[in-house]
């Protein structure tokens, strides 16, 4: 329009959508400390009783801590969160879960 003031020249804004990127074994690694939990609550207080008790509880130990990391990569990878302690909080219910299930799981099967 004639005689309408100039516009306000467009402000330079930060660019958006740059996360860093997060390694998978990172979210391991957040997993895996709730993983040395278990561990040491299966020896403060668990009593596998033999050799093939440890195996299995080792096992079931593994097997939590590799499905946990999955929904932990995907939701640090969406935020773009790459710190340890995040990544375990993020791990932490899906660890605990999984490790529910898995004690139950042995409970039925071997008793």
């Amino acid at each position: 329009m004639p005689g309408a003031p100039p516009y306000p020249a467009a402000e330079a804004l930060p660019p958006t959508g740059l996360r860093p990127d997060v390694p998978y074994s990172r979210a391991l690694a957040g997993a895996a400390v709730w993983a040395v939990v278990a561990l040491l609550l299966v020896v403060l207080f668990g009593r596998p009783g033999n050799a093939v008790g440890w195996v299995i509880q080792l096992f079931w130990i593994a097997i939590c801590t590799a499905g946990a990391s999955w929904p932990t990569y995907q939701v640090a990878r969406k935020r773009g969160w790459t710190e340890l302690w995040r990544l375990a909080l993020i791990a932490f219910p899906a660890f605990w879960f999984l490790r529910a299930l898995t004690s139950i799981l042995t409970v039925l099967l071997l008793t």
